[in-house]
This record gives structure tokens, sequence and C-alpha cells, in this order.
């Protein structure tokens, strides 16, 4: 049975998979999307032929459907999955899809089940050449659609309502607003929701983000009903608590207010709605769709740019470091372009040139430029204002900064650009101005970056006759947008919301060979390397011209989507020689040889970066990232005084106390002082999520919901189990139970925190009542890796060898998906758990590319595995490899 999506893109899929002979086949799927949303008595061929060859002749028009629904049939299988004669739709025993199930349940009265189907806008970024009247048909039904959709959402939070459920009833408004954010009637309803759950200061807040929201999209106040009512719940003076602990998925440029006047760029307000999409608190989804392998931030081990990135959204600020006066003489900061045009449909043009800049001079050797995540994190401030180029330069240490402005006059765009000595402030080079036609201005970007290329020569090395990088033709100014636009969403941590802008820029241009790159490695961050598959394909099959950077990228893609960490490395290696001052790939290099259990590599690389000048692609919360690598590292090498010693520092920096304070727990017990343990983490309970201690954890889980108190304590209390001291070990295990206890009662315990109390409980030896919570999660998703794991390792360590067997034949059979490894490592711990020890050695031993999904220093404190710690081959695999 195949399955057609058109809710958040366009795919056929079978048994969950996509189906390649058609993944590179966009009219063809589009002609199945038109029959799928059409009525249930079908589309007339004419229609079809009017939406999809409307240059064509009515004879050519028919001989190509002729043609399609031929191929089709030959690449799909005997049996039709397009069905009729005059008029066309879809063979129900064959194919079914998801938006003629969707319009069932609405017709059923099942809205619940509706609001499911719906994973995103009607083929969102969908998009075919030479087919205009299609375009505007999606627009219609895409628009129908989402109405259907939100008014689904609202008849469900007014159902809540109904029955006296007010926190369902918030979660239920909290999407409905998410669907549309600048609607006055519906962030009335989500703040008299809050208002009833008890949560005033909530619907307080959110009345502000609205205000900000109508102002920047439509220059004018919200409907006075929104602040009428923030001002009477302010007025009650009563400081309700938040009754769920709620972080808003919001950055703090989104929270913030704008002063009044301030013309914020169409980029910002843009990435403001986007990132505003993301407001809705995700435990209001149904427990399906917070599984979904679709939904998830992360997906495997994440490059440093996305773990940095979820971590400065889910913090929401920044806590840049001071300015750092050890400046770099060879190192260029490129500042975002300030627009003196007047036109604000021009405003993304300076981000365009600024990225356009950064990454043509990173592809040369001549000059070392800060990573192009720092552009985006440190460009502009919180209410979108440019920033000061020379602060960002300090503050990373370039000593050279490149600044410039466009300007335009009748029908052209001018760009100027000057290089500036950031010491001493002097002008050093002024760039001869370059223009180009208004209506096309990126022809003018890559002779304005050969022009800086040459400036920068001849500063850098007088000698020089002339300095120059390669002539490229830009992109088209509509994909270039979208490009800027995912990248900025991409470095802010919202990656779902990237991934139609960076499908979008490539498909827009099939020459960008950029965006294709970077739609890959958004790709493999969230879990779709089907895509990443796809991108590779058609790049080859097309014959697409790559430069180097973009071949590195790609394979590099592939790679992690193989988990071979080893070919990851390789080319993180040769892409260190192109770019030797990166920190960025220093820091994915890191990740990779963290992945291989080379923590003597990781420390040589991290210690080579100074994190307070180093890391400008990283928010201040980011750089938990960096010293999570560094601290686990020494962990694994024995270095616990090392590890100390970051915990110290980290500290010290302030705005990471969980994650400080389990790096020191975690030293304190690999050194056997155990009861120091317990004083470390006294008041760990009262700390707030950290992202960054557990992105990347695998490929289901979302980094916020999974690094909690709850699971610090669980995660010491395994290192005090392995490090020999159990008495301790269950005293964390008890508070880290009293912990997820208390989240249970306040209805905010997620799906992720759902499966470590599970594991918490089996520490504590009650697997059986670890395996009831698992249960609740797996009746509503059968198909995941980690729950039918951890299900079956619970059923083994409660006895119950039928259900261990039955677990173990289930992940045998499943094929090779997303984190690659994941079924072999739990059929390992079910050995190890039945007491089959030399199996379990053997499965671990036959780990695909020798990695753990995770990291393979999870081992040696892994519960399920206790039982194999002291054999000699246990110790060989767990030992740190050369």
């Amino acid at each position: 049975m195949y399955r057609l999506i058109t809710f958040g893109g366009l795919a056929v899929e079978r048994d969950g998979n996509p189906v390649p002979a058609l993944s590179a086949q966009r009219k063809a799927l589009a002609m199945l999307a038109v029959v799928a949303a059409s009525t249930p008595a079908g589309v007339q061929r004419d229609r079809l032929l009017a939406l999809l060859w409307p240059e064509n002749s009515a004879d050519r028009a028919r001989g190509a459907l002729k043609q399609m629904l031929h191929s089709m049939r030959r690449q799909l299988g005997p049996e039709e999955v397009v069905i009729g004669t005059a008029s066309l739709c879809l063979n129900p025993a064959q194919i079914e899809s998801d938006v003629a199930c969707f319009t069932a349940a609405l017709q059923a009265g099942r809205p619940d089940e509706a609001v499911v189907l719906y994973a995103g806008p009607f083929l969102d970024g969908v998009h075919v050449d030479g087919a205009p009247e299609l375009e505007r048909w999606a627009d219609d039904r895409r628009r129908e659609f989402k109405e259907q959709y939100s008014a689904a959402i609202e008849a469900l939070a007014r159902a809540a309502e109904a029955n006296g459920d007010r926190i369902a009833a918030v979660e239920w408004w909290r999407r409905r607003q998410a669907a549309d954010p600048l609607s006055s009637r519906v962030a009335v309803a989500l703040m008299t929701a809050l208002d009833a759950s008890g949560d005033q200061p909530a619907a307080i807040r959110h009345a502000r983000v609205h205000e900000i929201l109508v102002r920047e999209e439509f220059g004018s106040s919200a409907d006075p009903a929104v602040a009428a009512l923030a001002a009477a719940l302010a007025h009650e003076g009563i400081a309700h608590p938040s009754p769920t602990g709620r972080l808003p998925l919001m950055t703090a440029a989104a929270q913030a207010a704008s002063p009044p006047g301030t013309a914020a760029s169409l980029i910002e307000t843009r990435d403001r709605l986007a990132e505003t999409r993301l407001y809705v608190d995700t435990r209001s989804l149904p427990v399906r769709s917070r599984w979904s392998f679709k939904a998830k931030l992360g997906a495997g081990l994440l490059t440093a740019a996305t773990l940095a990135a979820a971590a400065w959204q889910l913090n929401g600020r920044s806590n840049r470091a001071a300015p750092n006066t050890a400046l770099e003489p060879r190192t260029v900061a490129i500042a975002v372009f300030e627009n003196r045009t007047g036109d604000t449909l021009l405003a993304p043009l300076g981000l365009m040139a600024a990225d356009w800049v950064t990454r043509e001079l990173a592809r040369t050797a001549f000059v070392d430029v800060l990573d192009v995540g720092t552009l985006y994190l440190q460009g502009r401030s919180s209410n979108g204002e440019r920033t000061d180029p020379r602060d960002v330069a300090r503050q990373s240490g370039a000593g050279l900064v490149v600044e410039g402005r466009y300007y335009r006059t009748a029908d052209s765009v001018w760009f100027t650009a000057s290089i500036v000595d950031v010491a001493g402030g002097n002008v050093l080079r002024v760039v001869d101005p370059i223009g180009a036609a208004t209506a096309a201005p990126l022809a003018a970007v890559d002779e304005l970056q050969r022009r800086i290329a040459a400036g920068l020569g001849t500063v850098l090395d007088p000698r020089a006759k002339f300095f120059a990088t390669p002539a490229m033709r830009p992109p088209r100014f509509d994909a270039y947008e979208e490009f800027v636009i995912a990248q900025d969403l991409y470095w802010r941590g919202a990656f779902d919301a990237a991934f139609p802008h960076f499908r979008r820029a490539s498909e827009l241009d099939s020459t960008f060979g950029t965006a294709a790159a970077w739609l890959t490695v958004n790709a493999a961050g969230v879990g779709r390397c089907d895509v990443v598959d796809s991108v590779a394909t058609s790049l080859t099959a097309r014959h697409t011209p790559l430069a180097q950077w973009e071949r590195f990228t790609i394979a590099n893609s592939q790679s992690r989507c193989a988990s071979d960490w080893e070919e990851n490395a390789r080319l993180q290696r040769a892409r260190l020689q192109l770019q030797p001052k990166s920190s960025h790939i220093r820091w994915t290099l890191a990740v990779a040889y963290r992945a291989l259990s080379k923590p003597v590599q990781v420390v040589d690389l991290l210690a080579a970066i100074d994190p307070a000048r180093d890391l400008g692609w990283m928010s201040g919360q980011g750089k938990v990232l960096y010293w999570r690598e560094l601290a686990a590292a020494r962990h694994s090498l024995g270095d616990y005084s090392g590890e100390l010693a970051d915990a110290t520092q980290l500290s010290n920096l302030g705005g990471a106390p969980l994650a400080a304070a389990y790096f020191r727990a975690r030293a304190l017990a690999g050194a056997g002082r155990s009861a120091e343990v317990l004083l470390t983490l006294e008041k760990v309970e009262t700390l707030a999520p950290e992202p960054g201690l557990a992105a990347g954890i695998n490929g289901r889980m979302r980094p916020h919901e999974v690094a909690t108190p709850g699971w610090v304590l669980y995660q010491v209390a395994t290192e005090l189990a392995a490090h020999g001291a159990p008495n301790e070990a269950r005293a964390i295990a008890a508070r880290a139970r009293v912990w997820f206890e208390r989240s249970a009662g306040a209805g905010t315990l997620s799906p992720e925190q759902t499966f470590f109390f599970a594991h918490t409980l089996a520490l504590l030896g009650q697997p059986a009542a670890g395996r009831i919570l698992l249960d609740s999660l797996l009746r509503v998703d059968t198909e995941t890796v980690e729950l039918r794991g951890a299900i079956g390792a619970l059923a083994a360590a409660d006895g119950d060898n039928a259900a261990a067997r039955r677990a173990d034949v289930w992940l045998a059979a499943q094929p090779p998906r997303f984190p690659i490894g994941m079924p072999t490592l739990y059929r390992a711990r079910l050995a190890a758990l039945s007491g089959d020890s030399g199996r379990a050695l053997d499965l671990l031993e036959a780990l695909p590319h020798g990695a753990h999904p995770n990291d393979i220093a999870l081992l040696h404190s892994d519960p399920a595995l206790a039982a194999l710690r002291n054999t000699p081959r246990f110790s060989h695999l767990v030992r740190p490899r050369r």
C-alpha cells in the first residue's frame, strides 16, 4: 500500500519510506496531489492538462499525461495507482493520501484525527516550473485546508473548555494561535484560557508578543481588546505561578518590543513570524505527533551548528563574551551591509551580500573569515538593528572588518565597502562602487566580493600584484532570499521552520549548489536522510557542477546518515585544511572523534579553541556544548580533575548551572568521591533544562525535554553505580523519581521524560512499573525502535524472557534507519540482561562502522550492560581509541 503525503511537502511513501522512483519526478507527484485533493468523482483529464502542461498543445499534453501514467505503472507495480478514463482518481486499493484521510476525518466529525494528519501547509515548498495555474490552484487549496485545520483545532479547544479541561483548552488554543499568530480574536481566546488555567503571567506575556507581531506586520496596533484584557488581568494583581513551567519556543528577538518607529527589516519580520509559529508548546500535540520522526529538533549526533542553535533558541538569551583584545591580524569579520535605499523590500539584500562575501572568501586560503554562523547570530541585535561591525570583530578576535552600504538610484542598486583596521579604527581600503539593475541586484555581489578580496590582498601582502577569488554566478534573488531566511532560522535553532526554505531555495535555482548542500545539512540534522539521498542522487543525475566545498558538505551529510564517523572525520579533516582556523569545523571534527571514542583527539581540538573568542557562531548558552564535549572527553580519559576544572570554569562564566552541576557530579562519581556528589546536586531540582546537555541523544527525542534535572539525576545515578557506589546511586535515583513524579502530577511529563522516568524506576529495581509507563507510549507509536527496545530490556530485567525474545525478533527485522545501529544496541542490551554475555558482546562489536548510535562513551555506565563490565572484550570496547 502506497501513501501520498501532501501536507508539509510532497512525497510518495511505502512502509514509511520514500519511493525512490518518484522522489525526483516533481510533475508526476503534483499530478497525484491534484487527483488526491479532488472530489470523490475524480478530476477531469482536461483539467490536469491545463494545470500541468498549459503551454503545450492539447495533443502533446495528452501524450505527456499518458506517458506519465504509463511510467508510473511501470515504476510502482502492475496495479494502477490512478484509475479512470475521462476523470481520474486514486485507486483506494493501492494508494491512500493524507489529504483524503484529512477530509474524511472532518466529514465524520473527528477533528482530533484531522489535526494529526495535518503535518504542515498543503504542498509546502512545492514548485513546478512552467505551471503557473497549478501554483494558483495550490495556493487556493492551501488556504482552504489551513482554514479547515484551524477550525478543527478551535472545535477541540471549545470542547475542552466545555468539558472543564482547562489545561487541554490552553494547549489547543496555543496550537490555534500558532496557525494564525496575527488573529486578535484567537489571542484573546488563548489569554482567556491561560487565565482560566491559573497562568495569568503567561496571558499577559502573550498580549505583548501579539502586539509586537501585529505592529511589525501591519505597522499598526493590535485590536484594543487584547490590550484591554491584559490590563484587566494585570489589575487583578494575582501572580499565579505557571502550572506547567513552560518555556516558550521564542527567541529573545521575538519577545522584545521594538522601539516605536523602528523599521524592522523584511528578513527579520519574516523570521519572527516563522519562529512565532513555533511558539506552540509541543505538549499540546498528540503523543504520536510528538514522537514523529519529522517533528524532532535533532537526530543522531548533530553538527555543532544545529546543537548550538538548539540551545540558543530554547534558552532565548545571548550572554555574549566580553570583547577579546587579542586580535588576529589576518582574520576578517564581514558585517551585514547597511540598507540606505529606503526600500524595505531590499532589506534582505544586506544579509545576502554579507553571506555571499563570507562564503566566497572562506573558500580561499588567503584570509581567515569568521564562521558564517557568527554573521547570523551577532550581525543584528535582538530588535533587528544592524550591530556595530567592530564590536562583533573584537568579540571574535578579528583584526579586520569589512563593512559596507548599498544605495538606490532610479533603476540601479550600488554597493560600497571599506576594509577597516579594528584596533585603530583606520580605513585601510575603500572598494570601488559596483552597481546592478534594481530588478537583479545580486548581479553585483560577486564582483563586490572579488573587489573586496583584491583589497584584502593588498592589505595583507603589499607585494601581491593581484588577489581575487574565482568568478561565481550568484543565484536568483528569490532563491537567495529563501536561503538567508533558512540560514537565519537554522542558526537560531528553528530547524523544522528552516527546512522548507532550504528546499525552496534549491528548487527555485537548480544551479544554487550551496542551497542544495545546506538542505542536506538541515535534513540530516532533523533525521530526514531520505532527503539527503534524494538531493545527492538528483545532483548526480543532473550533472550539476559543484564546488569543492559543496561536495564536502553533501558527502559529510551522507556519512552522518550512514553513521560512518570515520568517513565523516576524514571529510572534516579535509575541510579543516581548507579553513584551518574555523572553530566550527574543529567542533564538528571533535564530534566525529567523540563518536569514534577518540577523546585524546577531542581534547586536542577543543583545547585549541578559545570559547570567549572563537565561538561567535554559538550563543552564550550554546557554549554549553563546547564544555559538554570537552568534559566528556576528559571523563573518558579518566581525567576527573580536568573535568572538575571544566565544571568550575563553566560555573564561573554563569548561565549554565545545570550543566556545571552535572559535569562536577559526574567527575566526583568517577573519582570515587560519592559523598561529595550528594552535596553537589543538593539543589539541582530547582534548575531549568539546558538542551545542550542532551542534544543528539537519539533520533526521536527533543533535547529541551530530555536535559532536565530529572535526567541529570538519573545519569549521575548510573555513573555512581558504574563506579561502585550503589547506595549513593540509589539515593540519587530516588530523587530523580520524585522529580519525575512531581512533573507527572503537574501535567508536564513529556514522552521523553516518561521514557527516562521508566528507566529510573528500573534502576530502583522496579522494571515492571517502568514497562507500564513505556506501554502507554507504545500504544500510540508502535514503530519507534527506542520504545520497543526499552520495553524489551525492562521485560528482560523483570524476568519476562518471552517478551524479551519478541522484542529481539522485532528489532532484528528492522531495516536500517537513522540513527544506524539503534536496533543492534538494544539487542545487545536484551542479551546482556538475559544472561547471554557472549551474544551481547558480539552485537556490540557488530555496531555499524564500530560507532555507537548515540555516544560510545555511554556504554561504560549503561545499567543494562553492567554484567559485561569486568570482561576483557567489554573493556576493550570502552577503552579510548587512538
